[in-house]
């Protein structure tokens, strides 16, 4: 009896430590709900402006503004011109305007729009940049949109850049016209180390125009297991569940 004991008790300990690390390693960070209008960088986020995909031209925003666009919070830099790139969310709980006429910004999407260098190449891109916390498996995964409502643009880039490599670059609108345009959707999963960044950039298409070119951004991160973690789970479970099995087939004792 006591050998039974001492075996459930390691199986059921087994199970619980499993269960533990699994949910301590399956952290999800959302570049939209984790947003904030006072803090930059904030936790694993930083908002800024560069070249998606080169080393080193990534800057953060210093600048931020609940009036410059009214309906957002924004992100944004006066350096190349315009008050753009930006990146800024709706504070409000449903769909409001912002910037003007033209542009819809859902409150479920992280508003970015590129900015231009007056006319010379290339232009300065939109930046998202999520940085791994620790070194682990990780799923990348999210959407691009158009935001802007006339057709008139004539569309962006929506880039994917991991540690360095752009594994994700896709034409976004211009036409149709928000909300019609689908989601441009990615998943990609990636070992990384602690440092080690992702970058999620909006161009403007590489022509030039930077004009109606608001695209939305969803993005989530989440931390994956190893698997050396389930294995341990499901055999911890799979043991208490044996020795359930095996004392409830054990006949009982008839007293004489």
């Amino acid at each position: 009896m006591k050998k039974f004991n001492l075996l459930r008790t390691v199986m059921i300990a087994a199970t619980a430590f499993g269960f533990a690390s699994v949910s301590a390693q399956a952290s999800v960070y959302n570049a939209v709900t984790d947003f904030s209008s006072t803090s930059n960088p904030n936790g694993t986020w930083t908002y800024g402006y560069g070249v998606t995909g080169t080393p080193g031209s990534f800057t953060a925003f210093s600048s931020e503004s609940s009036t410059l666009y009214p309906g957002a919070n924004v992100w944004y830099t006066t350096t190349p011109g315009y008050n753009l790139p930006i990146v800024g969310k709706s504070p409000l709980g449903t769909t409001c305007c912002a910037g003007g006429t033209t542009v819809t910004v859902p409150n479920n999407v992280l508003w970015m729009h590129p900015g231009s260098t007056l006319n010379s190449s290339p232009s300065v891109d939109s930046i998202v940049e999520w940085t791994a916390p620790s070194t682990g498996t990780y799923l990348i995964s999210g959407s691009f949109e158009q935001l802007d409502t006339t057709g008139n643009g004539d569309g962006v880039k929506g880039i994917v850049d991991i540690n360095g490599n752009v594994v994700y670059s896709q034409t976004v609108g211009p036409t149709p016209a928000y909300p019609n345009e689908p989601q441009h959707t990615f998943s990609y999963t990636s070992f990384l180390t602690a440092g080690e960044t992702v970058l999620f950039g909006v161009n403007d298409g590489g022509n030039g125009n930077f004009f109606y070119d608001s695209t939305g951004l969803q993005a989530t991160v989440s931390s994956v297991p190893e698997p050396s973690t389930w294995a341990m789970m499901i055999l911890g479970f799979a043991g208490v569940g044996f020795l359930a099995y095996r004392r409830k087939s054990k006949p009982a004792l008839m007293a004489a």
